[in-house]
């Protein structure tokens, strides 16, 4: 039920709506309509670059690269880029870690034990009877030798709530059994189910989920901080690659 309310967005309030609506998508500047010439796609120019590659091993003298090659190279070979692009999978663990609270965790025991007990002394005591010939005997009880062997199975499970609460529910089953001088066997099995919910400190949905939303809200800005890094980047090899085509063109 946890994971529902978790995969479905109840966490989501109206200021991380609003900022994934604003960072989901950037505006993006459209650069065929501000080109001079044709956009030529990426698999052509690869294919007239492979063609017109020298055979040697030497560098060329120049080589054709059109803008969206060299988006391509810089999106590929950038080492900051590669960096920045492992910001938002760490961002989004740390959303996993801060859910995992609500996992539920199941408990497994068992403990088995067998005891040789030897003849014991024990303490004095004394009878109280209606009859004069018992009432008021001192006597010393004797623990006979005896064999016992004990068996504990445990299992339980621990669901916390987005609520504060927790709910509990666990299940024992105990074997006791007095091998000599004489057998005897005792069974006992209970099922237990509790819940507790905290009514002040600690208690309500916001406070139990505050954490999650600001992992994801940290992840958003995550997320667009490594776009703008990435829209950067580009800019700035662009930026040569205009003044490098100005230098080589001359002046208008």
């Amino acid at each position: 039920l946890v994971g529902c309310f978790l995969s479905e967005g109840k966490l989501e309030s109206d200021v991380a709506r609003a900022l994934q609506a604003r960072t989901r998508d950037l505006p993006q500047l459209d650069m065929a309509a501000r080109s001079r010439t044709a956009p030529v796609d990426v698999e052509s120019q690869m294919t007239q670059a492979t063609q017109l590659a020298p055979k040697s091993e030497t560098a060329p003298d120049k080589l054709a690269l059109n803008i969206a090659e060299l988006r391509r190279r810089t999106l590929a070979n950038n080492l900051d880029l590669e960096v920045a692009l492992w910001n938002p999978a760490l961002a989004e663990a740390k959303v996993s870690e801060e859910e995992a609270k609500f996992d539920a965790t199941i408990s497994i025991g068992a403990a088995y034990k067998r005891t040789d007990l030897p003849e014991l002394d024990s303490d004095l005591v004394q009878f109280t009877s209606d009859k004069d010939e018992v009432d008021k005997a001192v006597v010393k009880l004797t623990e006979i030798e005896q064999q016992k062997e004990k068996l504990d199975l445990d299992l339980g499970v621990k669901v916390p709530l987005p609520t504060g609460g927790t709910v509990k529910v666990n299940s024992s089953f105990e074997e006791s059994n007095k091998l000599e001088p004489l057998r005897f066997e005792q069974y006992v099995s209970a099922l237990k189910f509790s819940y507790s919910q905290p009514l002040l400190r600690g208690a309500g949905w916001d406070v139990n989920v505050a954490s999650i939303r600001l992992a994801r809200l940290k992840a958003g800005m995550v997320t667009a901080k490594t776009k703008l890094t990435a829209i950067r980047i580009l800019a700035l090899a662009e930026k040569a690659y205009w003044r490098g085509f100005r230098r080589r063109r001359g002046p208008p």
